[in-house]
């Protein structure tokens, strides 16, 4: 991880030049995060402050399967287990050559 503390510049001109320093380098996946904002404020605003993880609960959304006697997600699993929804990383098939024998 690299952090960079810049001045309160003009950052489009930063981010052009770190995209063609990915691109030599050949770095496909990088994430640039700006606007960073304090967690605490952040919490406050989204829960209404610090005392939610009090009264939250992280089975609320498990239920028990008696078939195979396992704690199910029933939003991201369909009753046979398989997934609701598409991945969301992108992965890259890999190319199996053939072999031909003559």
């Amino acid at each position: 991880m690299i952090k960079l503390y810049l001045p309160d510049c003009e950052l489009a001109e930063f981010l052009r030049i770190f995209e063609y320093i990915f691109q030599y380098l050949k770095v496909e996946k990088y994430l640039i995060l700006t606007d960073l904002v304090k967690g605490d404020s952040l919490i406050r605003s989204v829960y209404r402050g610090p005392n939610f993880l009090r009264k939250y609960n992280p089975l609320q959304n498990l239920i028990w399967n008696t078939k195979t006697k396992m704690w199910m997600n029933h939003k991201l699993f369909s009753k046979t287990f398989k997934y609701l929804y598409p991945e969301l990383i992108f992965k890259e098939k890999e190319e199996v050559g053939r072999i031909i024998k003559s």
